[in-house]
């Protein structure tokens, strides 16, 4: 979809970072209209950010499947070069049996959890047993 012709002209950001804090270092990316990585320095030392979209059209494919795997693929390579990793964006998706009609698939599900047990080790969301934002569908984790 070319949304800068959906938006009429205007320039289209799908994903941004917003931070008073400036970046380090901006990580390469498969899609740099839907995915961002940008690098801090904190005090607890230096973190990605790596905010994206799956799904942008919930699931009509292929564009949920490649936005899938190009997250997989981005984070897999982020991770090697810095292990202090979290993935903010929407999703698609929910950890909640009771929410899965949020989700795009349950295989789309499996797949970020697998990347999260691989690479992040904590999943915020997991534990979260109602999801009062429920119709926001963003997902947030850490």
């Amino acid at each position: 979809m070319n949304y800068s012709q959906y938006l009429n002209g205007e320039k289209a950001f799908r994903t941004i970072i917003y931070s008073k804090f400036p970046s380090r270092k901006k990580y390469q990316v498969s899609d740099n209209k839907t995915s961002l990585a940008l690098e801090f320095e904190t005090k607890f030392g230096d973190i990605v950010i790596y905010a994206t979209i799956i799904g942008t059209w919930f699931n009509k494919l292929p564009f949920a499947k490649k936005e899938l795997e190009n997250c997989v693929t981005d984070c897999e390579n982020i991770y090697k070069t810095n292990q202090n990793l979290l993935i903010v964006g929407d999703l698609n998706t929910s950890f909640l049996e009771n929410e899965m009609q949020y989700c795009i698939n349950k295989e789309t599900t499996k797949t970020i959890e697998n990347l999260i047990d691989k690479l992040i080790k904590l999943n915020y969301n997991i534990h979260i047993r109602i999801n009062k934002y429920k119709n926001l569908y963003d997902n947030y984790i850490i």
